[in-house]
């Protein structure tokens, strides 16, 4: 059996290194030179009529144009061919001959948009991010990313034209790329490196779907992690650390607890929204007077909303024995009702039997086991029975239940 295939001769190296070559057609003497990493035949062509070539098995060659073409707006044609027995490749100069001396660097200009700092893209958009840029001379354009090169360089044969650059969905879809980022524009030919690149700064944010928007976060966090000194690896959110967390975004209570609040992300885990870690410690977020829940039932832990009047003590001893003064919601629900328990389901508020005590706890602290997982301290303001038959009794004294 025969092996692989050899591969063709790959060129290794050109000069001039452009891709865009300006003379003046008074300067003479251009040379074109390239090697090649294999033993090659090497032929140079202008507008496709061969002028030089080569003996068999060199790797190097160089040819010097006695004359430039006549001067025109419309750039000529070198190509570099190299050949041997396992096939050939090719490089392509454009040589622009002018009728006057352009020795500046070529210049570039915002077009659309003009400004630096673009508007912040969310990472569900259907719509890509169109550049347009115009240059004053013959030359290459490349677009970089970050300092890493995207997509392919734009040759621009027409000096003053415009050029547009375009950042797909495929990169602005794919949460790899959340967070900000830099945007440089160079152009570049034989006269050198546009001195001032064109440069836009831009935020790729999270998708709707991935951050917590109006009264209630309305999905499940799926991890958390911890700072202390540094973060600790992600772990698993049960309900008692999504209470938290909708705690930490709504309570009006929330700037007391701040120090602590601020160790905990959150996150769904799924892969549009693995990059959109999620803090609630800063004055962001409904501003609701919030309590934490345990269900002793089924140990399910929720977030209570309180609605009755606490204008005074009195006031807030008598409302807060209301059912109706109270809204209770986690997860996806945001107004849960107490259910029937059918195995297997599981409702986040289960009736009896036997008799589900719902207990309602005005948060006072909140603190980090050994482990790293969130708690909170919290004094009983309010309790209530449910029994089979949904009756919702006021309970006190309250009976205390671990959460």
């Amino acid at each position: 059996m025969g092996g692989p295939s050899p591969s063709p001769p790959i060129i290794n190296s050109v000069n001039p290194v452009w891709d865009y070559v300006l003379d003046y057609y008074l300067n003479v003497g251009r040379i074109f030179e390239f090697t090649a990493n294999q033993a090659s035949r090497f032929f140079l062509y202008l507008n496709g009529i061969l002028v030089s070539q080569s003996s068999p098995n060199v790797t190097s060659w160089s040819y010097t144009f006695p004359s430039n073409p006549e001067p025109s707006s419309t750039p000529n044609t070198v190509r570099a061919v190299v050949q041997n027995s396992n096939g050939s490749t090719e490089h392509i100069w454009n040589w622009v001959v002018t009728p006057t001396e352009v020795a500046a660097k070529p210049i570039l200009q915002k077009v659309n948009p003009t400004g630096v700092q673009l508007p912040d893209i969310p990472s569900d958009t259907a719509q890509p991010l169109v550049l347009t840029v115009s240059v004053d001379q013959w030359s290459t354009l490349t677009l970089k990313i970050d300092g890493q090169v995207f997509g392919s360089p734009k040759n621009v044969s027409t000096p003053n034209s415009e050029v547009t650059f375009t950042i797909g969905t495929d990169y602005l879809n794919n949460p790899q790329n959340i967070g900000e980022h830099t945007i440089a524009i160079n152009a570049e030919n034989s006269n050198g490196v546009s001195d001032s690149a064109l440069v836009y700064t831009w935020k790729l944010v999270c998708r709707s779907d991935c951050l917590p928007s109006g009264n209630v976060i309305n999905f499940q966090f799926d991890q958390y992690r911890i700072y202390n000194n540094e973060w600790s690896s992600w772990k698993t959110a049960h309900c008692n650390e999504n209470a938290i967390a909708r705690f930490g975004y709504g309570s009006q209570e929330k700037s007391q607890f701040s120090n602590d609040l601020s160790k905990i992300e959150w996150r769904k885990n799924n892969g549009t929204c693995q990059k959109c870690n999620v803090s609630f410690y800063k004055a962001t977020g409904p501003n609701q007077k919030l309590f934490l829940v345990s269900s002793s039932r089924n140990g399910h832990a929720m977030v209570a909303e309180y609605s009755g009047r606490d204008d005074t003590q009195e006031h807030f001893e008598a409302d807060r024995q209301l059912w109706a003064n109270w809204r209770f919601f986690q997860y996806d629900q945001e107004n849960i009702q107490p259910a029937q328990y059918v195995n297997p389901s599981n409702p986040q508020m289960p009736r009896g039997p036997p008799d589900n005590f719902i207990t309602i706890r005005q948060v006072t602290s909140i603190y980090f086991t050994q482990d790293g997982t969130p708690k909170y301290v919290g004094t009983t303001v309010a309790q209530f029975r449910i029994n089979e038959n949904n009756d919702k009794d006021w309970n006190y004294p309250f009976a205390e239940f671990e959460y």
